[in-house]
């Protein structure tokens, strides 16, 4: 069983992986997502997970380097599956399942 800082602390180094991923990728608008995502880890770390998450499956950029510790957040949050589902949907997609 996880407590609530440890699940956020996850949560936390989850986002800055997806963040690193995300400023090697190619699109315009990475480093704003990046930016925007890295600034709100440290108040609302859901709210930033969601955010980097989803610009990852906007545009179907890999997560396999933070698949590991993705499945390690989604296990000790224990519910709401939605992180771990999009970024297996993206491997799926991209034929790395």
């Amino acid at each position: 069983m996880y407590t609530i800082k440890e699940t956020d602390g996850l949560a936390r180094q989850l986002t800055l992986a997806l963040c690193d991923i995300i400023a090697q990728s190619k699109f315009d608008d990475a480093q704003y997502t990046v930016d925007f995502s890295r600034r709100l880890a440290d108040e609302d770390e859901w709210a930033a997970l969601e955010a980097a998450s989803s610009y990852m499956e906007m545009h179907d950029i890999d997560p396999s380097p933070a698949m590991e510790l993705a499945r390690r957040y989604d296990r000790a949050l224990g519910y709401d599956h939605d992180v771990i589902e999009r970024l297996e949907g993206i491997l799926e997609r991209i034929g790395k399942a």
